[in-house]
């Protein structure tokens, strides 16, 4: 960005209110543009930083989802097994 603050402003011995006040507005619309383009910047970064972290958290969910429902299968049959072992013992004892 190139700058519109004239560095010969004011001049030494005929400095002028305007000129020092038009010096003044370049360098106030300078720092203004720069804390724009600052703060966008921003917020272009933690946009793309919470759709990176959003898109990890649902992969991460979807894992972890899918191991529970393993987990939960597992489990069912692991109980189904157990009831059917000792249905089987009741019966033999049973006769």
């Amino acid at each position: 960005m190139a700058s519109n603050i004239d560095s010969t402003k004011p001049t030494t011995g005929t400095a002028t209110t305007q000129s020092v006040r038009d010096n003044f507005g370049n360098a106030k619309t300078e720092i203004e543009a720069l804390q724009e383009g600052i703060a966008q910047e921003t917020a272009d970064r933690i946009a793309d930083v919470n759709a990176e972290e959003s898109a990890r958290i649902a992969a991460v969910s979807a894992e972890a989802a899918a191991r529970d429902a393993a987990i939960a299968v597992e489990t069912a049959n692991r109980i189904a097994d157990v009831n059917a072992e000792e249905s089987a013992r009741i019966a033999a004892v049973s006769a």
